[in-house]
């Protein structure tokens, strides 16, 4: 077994503390094996922040200083003085809730590079979701919701099945309009979770008279949760306040790490931290295709990479926008008019690629959509059949990506920063037998891969040791679609 770093030893504690919900890539861990110092990258750009053990022993109140904030200069051009503008959730007053968001703080506060990562996810979608936080005046420490929920992870998936950056499990998802199916799952479009989101914690705000705190936890736990608690305050006489309720432990961490990271934002000078700069300008706009389009076609008109556009619109698990929609994508504002131009140039038929398939003895629709990568809706669309039926010789135009690497590097669910092997003649190898002495991020530096990664795919608890025989994926694996295609 690999002695940890020390470094190692903090990152195991912040893993193990600052999720909200149990995402596969930040899952929680308390053995050498979920060391992510390094995690294939270097620190990026500015440390979020330092504290001295004597701070760390002793951790600083949570009540915000009643001084001005210390903000430096450079801070007046990114979106943090905005943020800060539309807080409102109170810091707690009674003790115990106090030290919980003192010692979350500390937690973040320790490691320099999980909050770098964080900031570096949230930097392209955390303007947007400001912006309609405002329009719908509401705390603007909301934004820092999904630091909490999934680590602004896009593609984060819980082990109850909640995924994307707000963290919707199915039925919730279907109840505020994120549709889920072989093409799409709106859960993971940012834009339309983002929605979904504020329009679900209004409606637990206004449940809950107005108190932030129970809104919060209703949405983590569950309103029935929350209601049963406060009746049994109530009965006992007790406060019901969130600090006094007798609610399950994750949500009792929940506020406390929201708490903090606030807290931290609203005066990082107070707590020895520089954040990352997120410039106050937005970075993305939405377009709406109108029509089913190739992702790639999108892409080219847009002026950027394949996988920039998917990591920007995760929603799309597949090579184009679903036949019956929708069609709206993020994409860089600086790219929108051009895009823009060049759609309305672009002719119908030119929006998808199709292959031409001759109807031979044996073909059914199902087999064909199997075989090109597409569904029966999309056949029969394509070709205007009102039925299933094919007959022998007929000629059918079949959608279909570009090539068949394409459907791989477009559907793999990965962060934006990843990359995509294009050295077909030495491709790595695809799965690891573990041997004894193996540790997760041996395996992870090994095959150079991020840790978090090798977790997802494998759908792994790090807290569990590894069997010795067992084989793990090293890279994504298609996933079985929610719901058939409609």
């Amino acid at each position: 077994m690999s002695i940890p770093h020390p470094q190692a030893l903090a990152l195991i504690l912040i893993h193990a503390t600052l999720t909200g919900c149990q995402i596969i890539p930040q899952r929680p861990a308390a053995s050498p094996e979920t060391q992510t110092t390094a995690d294939n990258a270097p620190a990026t750009q500015a440390n979020v922040g330092m504290v001295t053990r004597q701070q760390a022993a002793n951790p600083s109140p949570a009540t915000p200083p009643t001084t001005p904030p210390t903000i430096a200069h450079a801070d007046a051009d990114t979106i943090w003085p905005r943020i800060r503008a539309g807080m409102r959730l109170t810091q707690p007053t009674h003790p115990p809730g106090k030290r919980r968001v003192a010692q979350a703080q500390q937690r973040y506060l320790k490691n320099v590079t999980y909050l770098n990562r964080i900031f570096e996810r949230a930097e392209p979608f955390l303007h947007l979701i400001v912006q309609r936080l405002e329009a719908h005046d509401m705390p603007t420490e909301l934004a820092l919701l999904p630091v909490v929920e999934s680590g602004f992870h896009t593609t984060a998936y819980s082990r109850d099945h909640a995924s994307g950056l707000w963290q919707f499990i199915p039925a919730t998802g279907d109840h505020y309009g994120l549709r889920r199916n072989w093409w799409y799952d709106g859960r993971r479009d940012v834009s339309a979770a983002t929605d979904a989101a504020i329009q679900y914690l209004n409606r637990l705000h206004r449940l809950f008279d107005g108190d932030w705190l129970h809104a919060l936890a209703a949405y983590n736990a569950g309103e029935s949760t929350v209601r049963r608690a406060i009746k049994r305050n109530r009965r006992s006489a007790r406060p019901t306040d969130f600090w006094h309720l007798d609610l399950p432990r994750e949500t009792r961490n929940y506020i406390p790490r929201l708490l903090a990271i606030s807290a931290i934002v609203r005066d990082p000078g107070h707590y020895g931290a520089t954040l990352r700069p997120i410039s106050r300008q937005p970075r993305l706009t939405t377009v709406d295709a109108v029509e089913q389009i190739d992702l790639r076609i999108a892409a080219r008109m847009a002026g950027i990479d394949a996988t920039q556009l998917q990591a920007l619109n995760p929603g799309f698990k597949r090579w184009s926008t679903p036949p019956t929609g929708p069609h709206t994508l993020l994409i860089p504002i600086e790219q929108a008019q051009p895009f823009k131009r060049q759609l309305a140039a672009l002719p119908p038929q030119a929006r998808l690629r199709f292959a031409r398939h001759q109807v031979k003895r044996g073909d059914v629709l199902g087999k064909l959509a199997r075989r090109y990568d597409t569904t029966v809706n999309a056949i029969q669309r394509s070709n205007q059949l009102r039925s299933t039926i094919i007959r022998i010789g007929q000629n059918l135009l079949i959608p279909t990506p570009h090539t068949a690497t394409s459907i791989a590097s477009l559907t793999a669910k990965r962060p934006a920063n990843d990359t995509v092997a294009t050295n077909h003649e030495a491709q790595p190898p695809q799965t690891h037998t573990i041997v004894r002495g193996d540790t997760l991020w041996d395996i992870a530096r090994q095959h150079k891969l991020r840790l978090d990664d090798l977790i997802a795919w494998n759908q792994l608890d790090p807290a569990q040791p590894l069997r010795i025989g067992n084989t793990l994926r090293l890279s994504h694996a298609p996933t079985t679609p929610d719901h058939a295609a409609t």
